[in-house]
């Protein structure tokens, strides 16, 4: 096998340069502190100043310093005040964390299963189908539609008399693209039961190996947006009967994710049901919810 010399130099040479590259952003401490404060700012995200987070933000920044040939902190702070969105945009989707997986934290769906004859009761006494479902922190969609197909196990065939509504947010606009596609590894859905599997998903061949796909009937239920859960007001019309706001809030200061709770119990119906991350129910200090389980809230009526 014959080598293309020009070419082993080269990349020789650029993997110096961004060895080089990434010991000076990690020792850059002052431009890591004025770079967390705009990601704060911009996102609410609380990134600490430490070993492990300097390393983080300069392995994640730099392909995108790169792109942009930006070679310090400081220069990337001064374009990010310009205002210049592109750039923005693509900094905080590089800071941010989209950790997912099908049920996680799978005692959130079985108790949702639990609840939904009472929640469905409560509807036809207000003579209404309509269900309408939030969730907070989409990321690549496996939470939302791990929610869609708890009720479409619950509701069977009667689905049809019903009208669901899901909204699933998230900041990251590539993370939202995926989530739209509905299409995953065989590895991503590991998750899902089987029989899940066959009645929901379809199998599609690709180059890369076999993909799993939500079947066009059920994805048409769930709608995709882009939402910062730091900018207010929320461009909500209306309120929602279930709210899943999980594995988001642990990157926020205390001040900031209360105050997403809060939004988030604004936009939920009486007697609806808020659903926070296991390790987030420190942020939940309203006097308006009574807890049903670890990290499930039920928004109570004004008297």
């Amino acid at each position: 096998m014959k080598f293309n010399q020009s070419a082993v130099v080269a990349a020789t040479e650029y993997l110096s340069d961004s060895q080089e590259m990434l010991a000076i952003l990690q020792s850059d401490v002052k431009g890591f502190l004025e770079l967390a404060l705009l990601l704060k700012g911009y996102a609410g995200i609380n990134l600490a100043s430490n070993p492990k987070n300097h390393s983080l933000m300069a392995t994640r920044l730099m392909s995108l310093m790169k792109s942009h040939k930006i070679a310090k902190y400081g220069d990337l702070v001064k374009r990010l005040k310009t205002g210049d969105e592109v750039i923005k945009r693509n900094f905080v989707q590089s800071l941010t964390t989209n950790t997912t997986h099908f049920f996680r934290e799978n005692a959130h769906f079985s108790f949702l299963t639990s609840v939904l004859p009472e929640i469905l009761a409560r509807k036809k006494a207000e003579n209404s189908r309509e269900l309408r479902i939030w969730c907070g922190a989409a990321s690549t969609g496996q939470e939302v539609y791990s929610i869609l197909l708890t009720i479409l196990e619950f509701f069977g065939d009667s689905i049809k008399n019903w009208d669901f509504r899901f909204l699933a947010t998230d900041i990251d606009l590539e993370v939202l693209q995926k989530a739209s596609k509905a299409v995953y590894s065989e590895k991503e859905i590991e998750g899902v039961p089987v029989l899940m599997r066959q009645k929901y998903f379809r199998k599609l061949t690709k180059v890369e190996g076999t993909l799993f796909q939500i079947l066009p009937d059920f994805q048409k239920f769930v709608r995709f947006a882009p939402l910062n859960l730091v900018d207010e007001p929320y461009p909500f019309k209306g309120n929602f009967d279930i709210i899943f706001c999980r594995n988001v809030l642990i990157y926020f200061d205390p001040q900031t994710a209360h105050r997403v709770v809060e939004n988030a119990l604004h936009f939920l119906t009486p007697e609806g049901l808020l659903f926070l991350g296991h390790s987030e129910s420190g942020a939940m200090r309203s006097k308006d919810v009574k807890t049903l389980s670890h990290a499930v809230y039920k928004k109570l009526r004004k008297m």
